[in-house]
């Protein structure tokens, strides 16, 4: 997405340095194993199972708080309303994924023949499932909101905001919005902020139980960002920059992948020139996995508060006319699976400053090509250069090089509309329960 990040290198911390390509490596598989509980969860809709079930469970605002916050689409106020009321049943919509949604009815409504009029599928709204199911209704239509994008919705906007109060983040990046946008943002929190600001602590609280109980202290994290054609970016958004820590502000709340080919497929396949930041983000400022929260599954994602807004620049894509995008980059090395590959060739550009440096940015998307960062190969349509801790080195040929999306860019607008993703960080509605 076309977050600025601010100008100007961090020369205040000293983070700790990214780890070799070894390193990453393993940084990826324990990410791995963590997104997917040692690889108990394999699919998106049975990770939103998990978090939606634990999250209505947990979540301590009442459920008309929560169907007033989640109305939408599929949660009316009839939920609310029809609790507790013997005479109206819930029909989920979805009986493997109920939380997807389900219709309120009379019971003088009910038809023998439908088979989703049949005892097992009906839910007396009397019964205390029926609190449970609505309450499960309503998270899931929550999460859908960041599924539609980090920043181009009423409701996605409010949670931005409510992150920032919960947090008490500082610091963070503005979104400008259109007036009618923001007023209907205000209205949003006017009504629903509690609520809200209880679902993202949800998360929090169990992200970070999660993450002690596995003994994690710290990820490795990957985003890109690019920018509309005539936008200006960033001073350190260039070459000379390659490896160095820079001052990136980010949003209050962001996806980050820990695979650096996820974010490299997106940049390859937007066309468009931008940039991949790196990062090892503390267990601290991980919001949300898959399994507790507004995490994605399928790109490897979690969701990330704004920590002190330092990342190294470890990737910088260019765009060329007729061609794929020039690529220069931090990682040690980039395979992509069958294309033939050449060795780097060390260029003269001066090493950069030897102080901790952070991580490099994952990969996959829409076709993964078993790209590992860590294995030069080049591709005849672009340039790739590569610099490690060890040495600079810079090969003739390009590759694609890596989260709202490390997480995958996204393309915004000022008044709040859906931001457009494509390739491998498409993030178009998707079903969980």
């Amino acid at each position: 997405m076309s977050e600025q990040p601010i100008d100007g290198a961090n020369t205040n911390s000293a983070p700790p340095p990214l780890p070799a390509a070894e390193g990453r490596a393993a940084y990826l598989l324990a990410g791995e194993a963590l997104l997917s509980d040692d690889g108990r969860i394999t699919s998106t809709p049975q990770a939103k199972t998990v978090a939606i079930q634990a999250l209505a469970q947990r979540m301590r605002a009442t459920t008309p708080e929560l169907v007033l916050a989640a109305m939408g689409l599929v949660v009316g106020n009839d939920m609310a309303a029809r609790l507790g009321d013997g005479r109206y049943v819930l029909i989920p919509h979805n009986e493997q994924y109920p939380s997807l949604g389900a219709d309120v009815l009379h019971v003088d409504e009910l038809d023998p023949g439908n088979p989703r009029h049949t005892t097992r599928s009906v839910v007396p709204m009397d019964s205390p499932e029926a609190d449970t199911l609505v309450r499960m209704v309503a998270v899931s239509e929550l999460m859908g909101s960041w599924s539609y994008g980090s920043n181009n919705n009423v409701r996605v906007l409010a949670l931005q905001q409510a992150a920032r109060e919960e947090f008490g983040l500082d610091g963070t990046l503005e979104w400008h919005l259109e007036p009618k946008a923001a007023f209907a943002v205000g209205l949003e929190l006017d009504y629903n902020r509690g609520a809200l600001r209880d679902f993202l602590r949800t998360q929090y609280d169990m992200t970070q139980e999660v993450l002690r109980a596995r003994g994690v202290t710290d990820v490795l994290s990957y985003r890109a960002l690019s920018w509309p054609e005539a936008a200006q970016q960033p001073s350190w958004a260039s070459e000379q920059f390659i490896g160095q820590y820079v001052e990136a502000r980010a949003r209050p709340l962001a996806s980050w992948s820990a695979d650096r080919q996820i974010v490299a497929d997106w940049l390859e396949q937007r066309g468009a020139g931008g940039v991949v930041l790196a990062t090892r983000t503390p267990a601290k400022d991980i919001l949300a996995l898959p399994t507790t929260g507004i995490g994605y599954l399928g790109q490897k994602e979690w969701v990330l508060l704004p920590g002190d807004h330092t990342a190294v620049l470890d990737a910088v894509f260019t765009p060329i006319p007729g061609a794929a995008p020039r690529e220069s980059t931090n990682a040690s090395a980039v395979s992509l699976g069958p294309r033939p590959s050449r060795r780097l060739r060390p260029t003269n550009r001066p090493q950069p400053p030897r102080h901790p440096q952070r991580p490099p940015p994952p990969s996959s998307g829409a076709h993964r090509r078993s790209l590992s960062p860590w294995t030069p190969h080049n591709r005849s349509t672009a340039r790739f250069s590569a610099y490690s801790p060890a040495r600079k080195s810079r090969p003739s040929g390009g590759c694609a090089t890596t989260p709202d999306t490390p997480s995958p860019s996204e393309t915004s607008t000022s008044s709040g509309s859906p931001r457009s993703r494509s390739g491998g960080c498409s993030r178009a509605k998707r079903p969980w329960a």
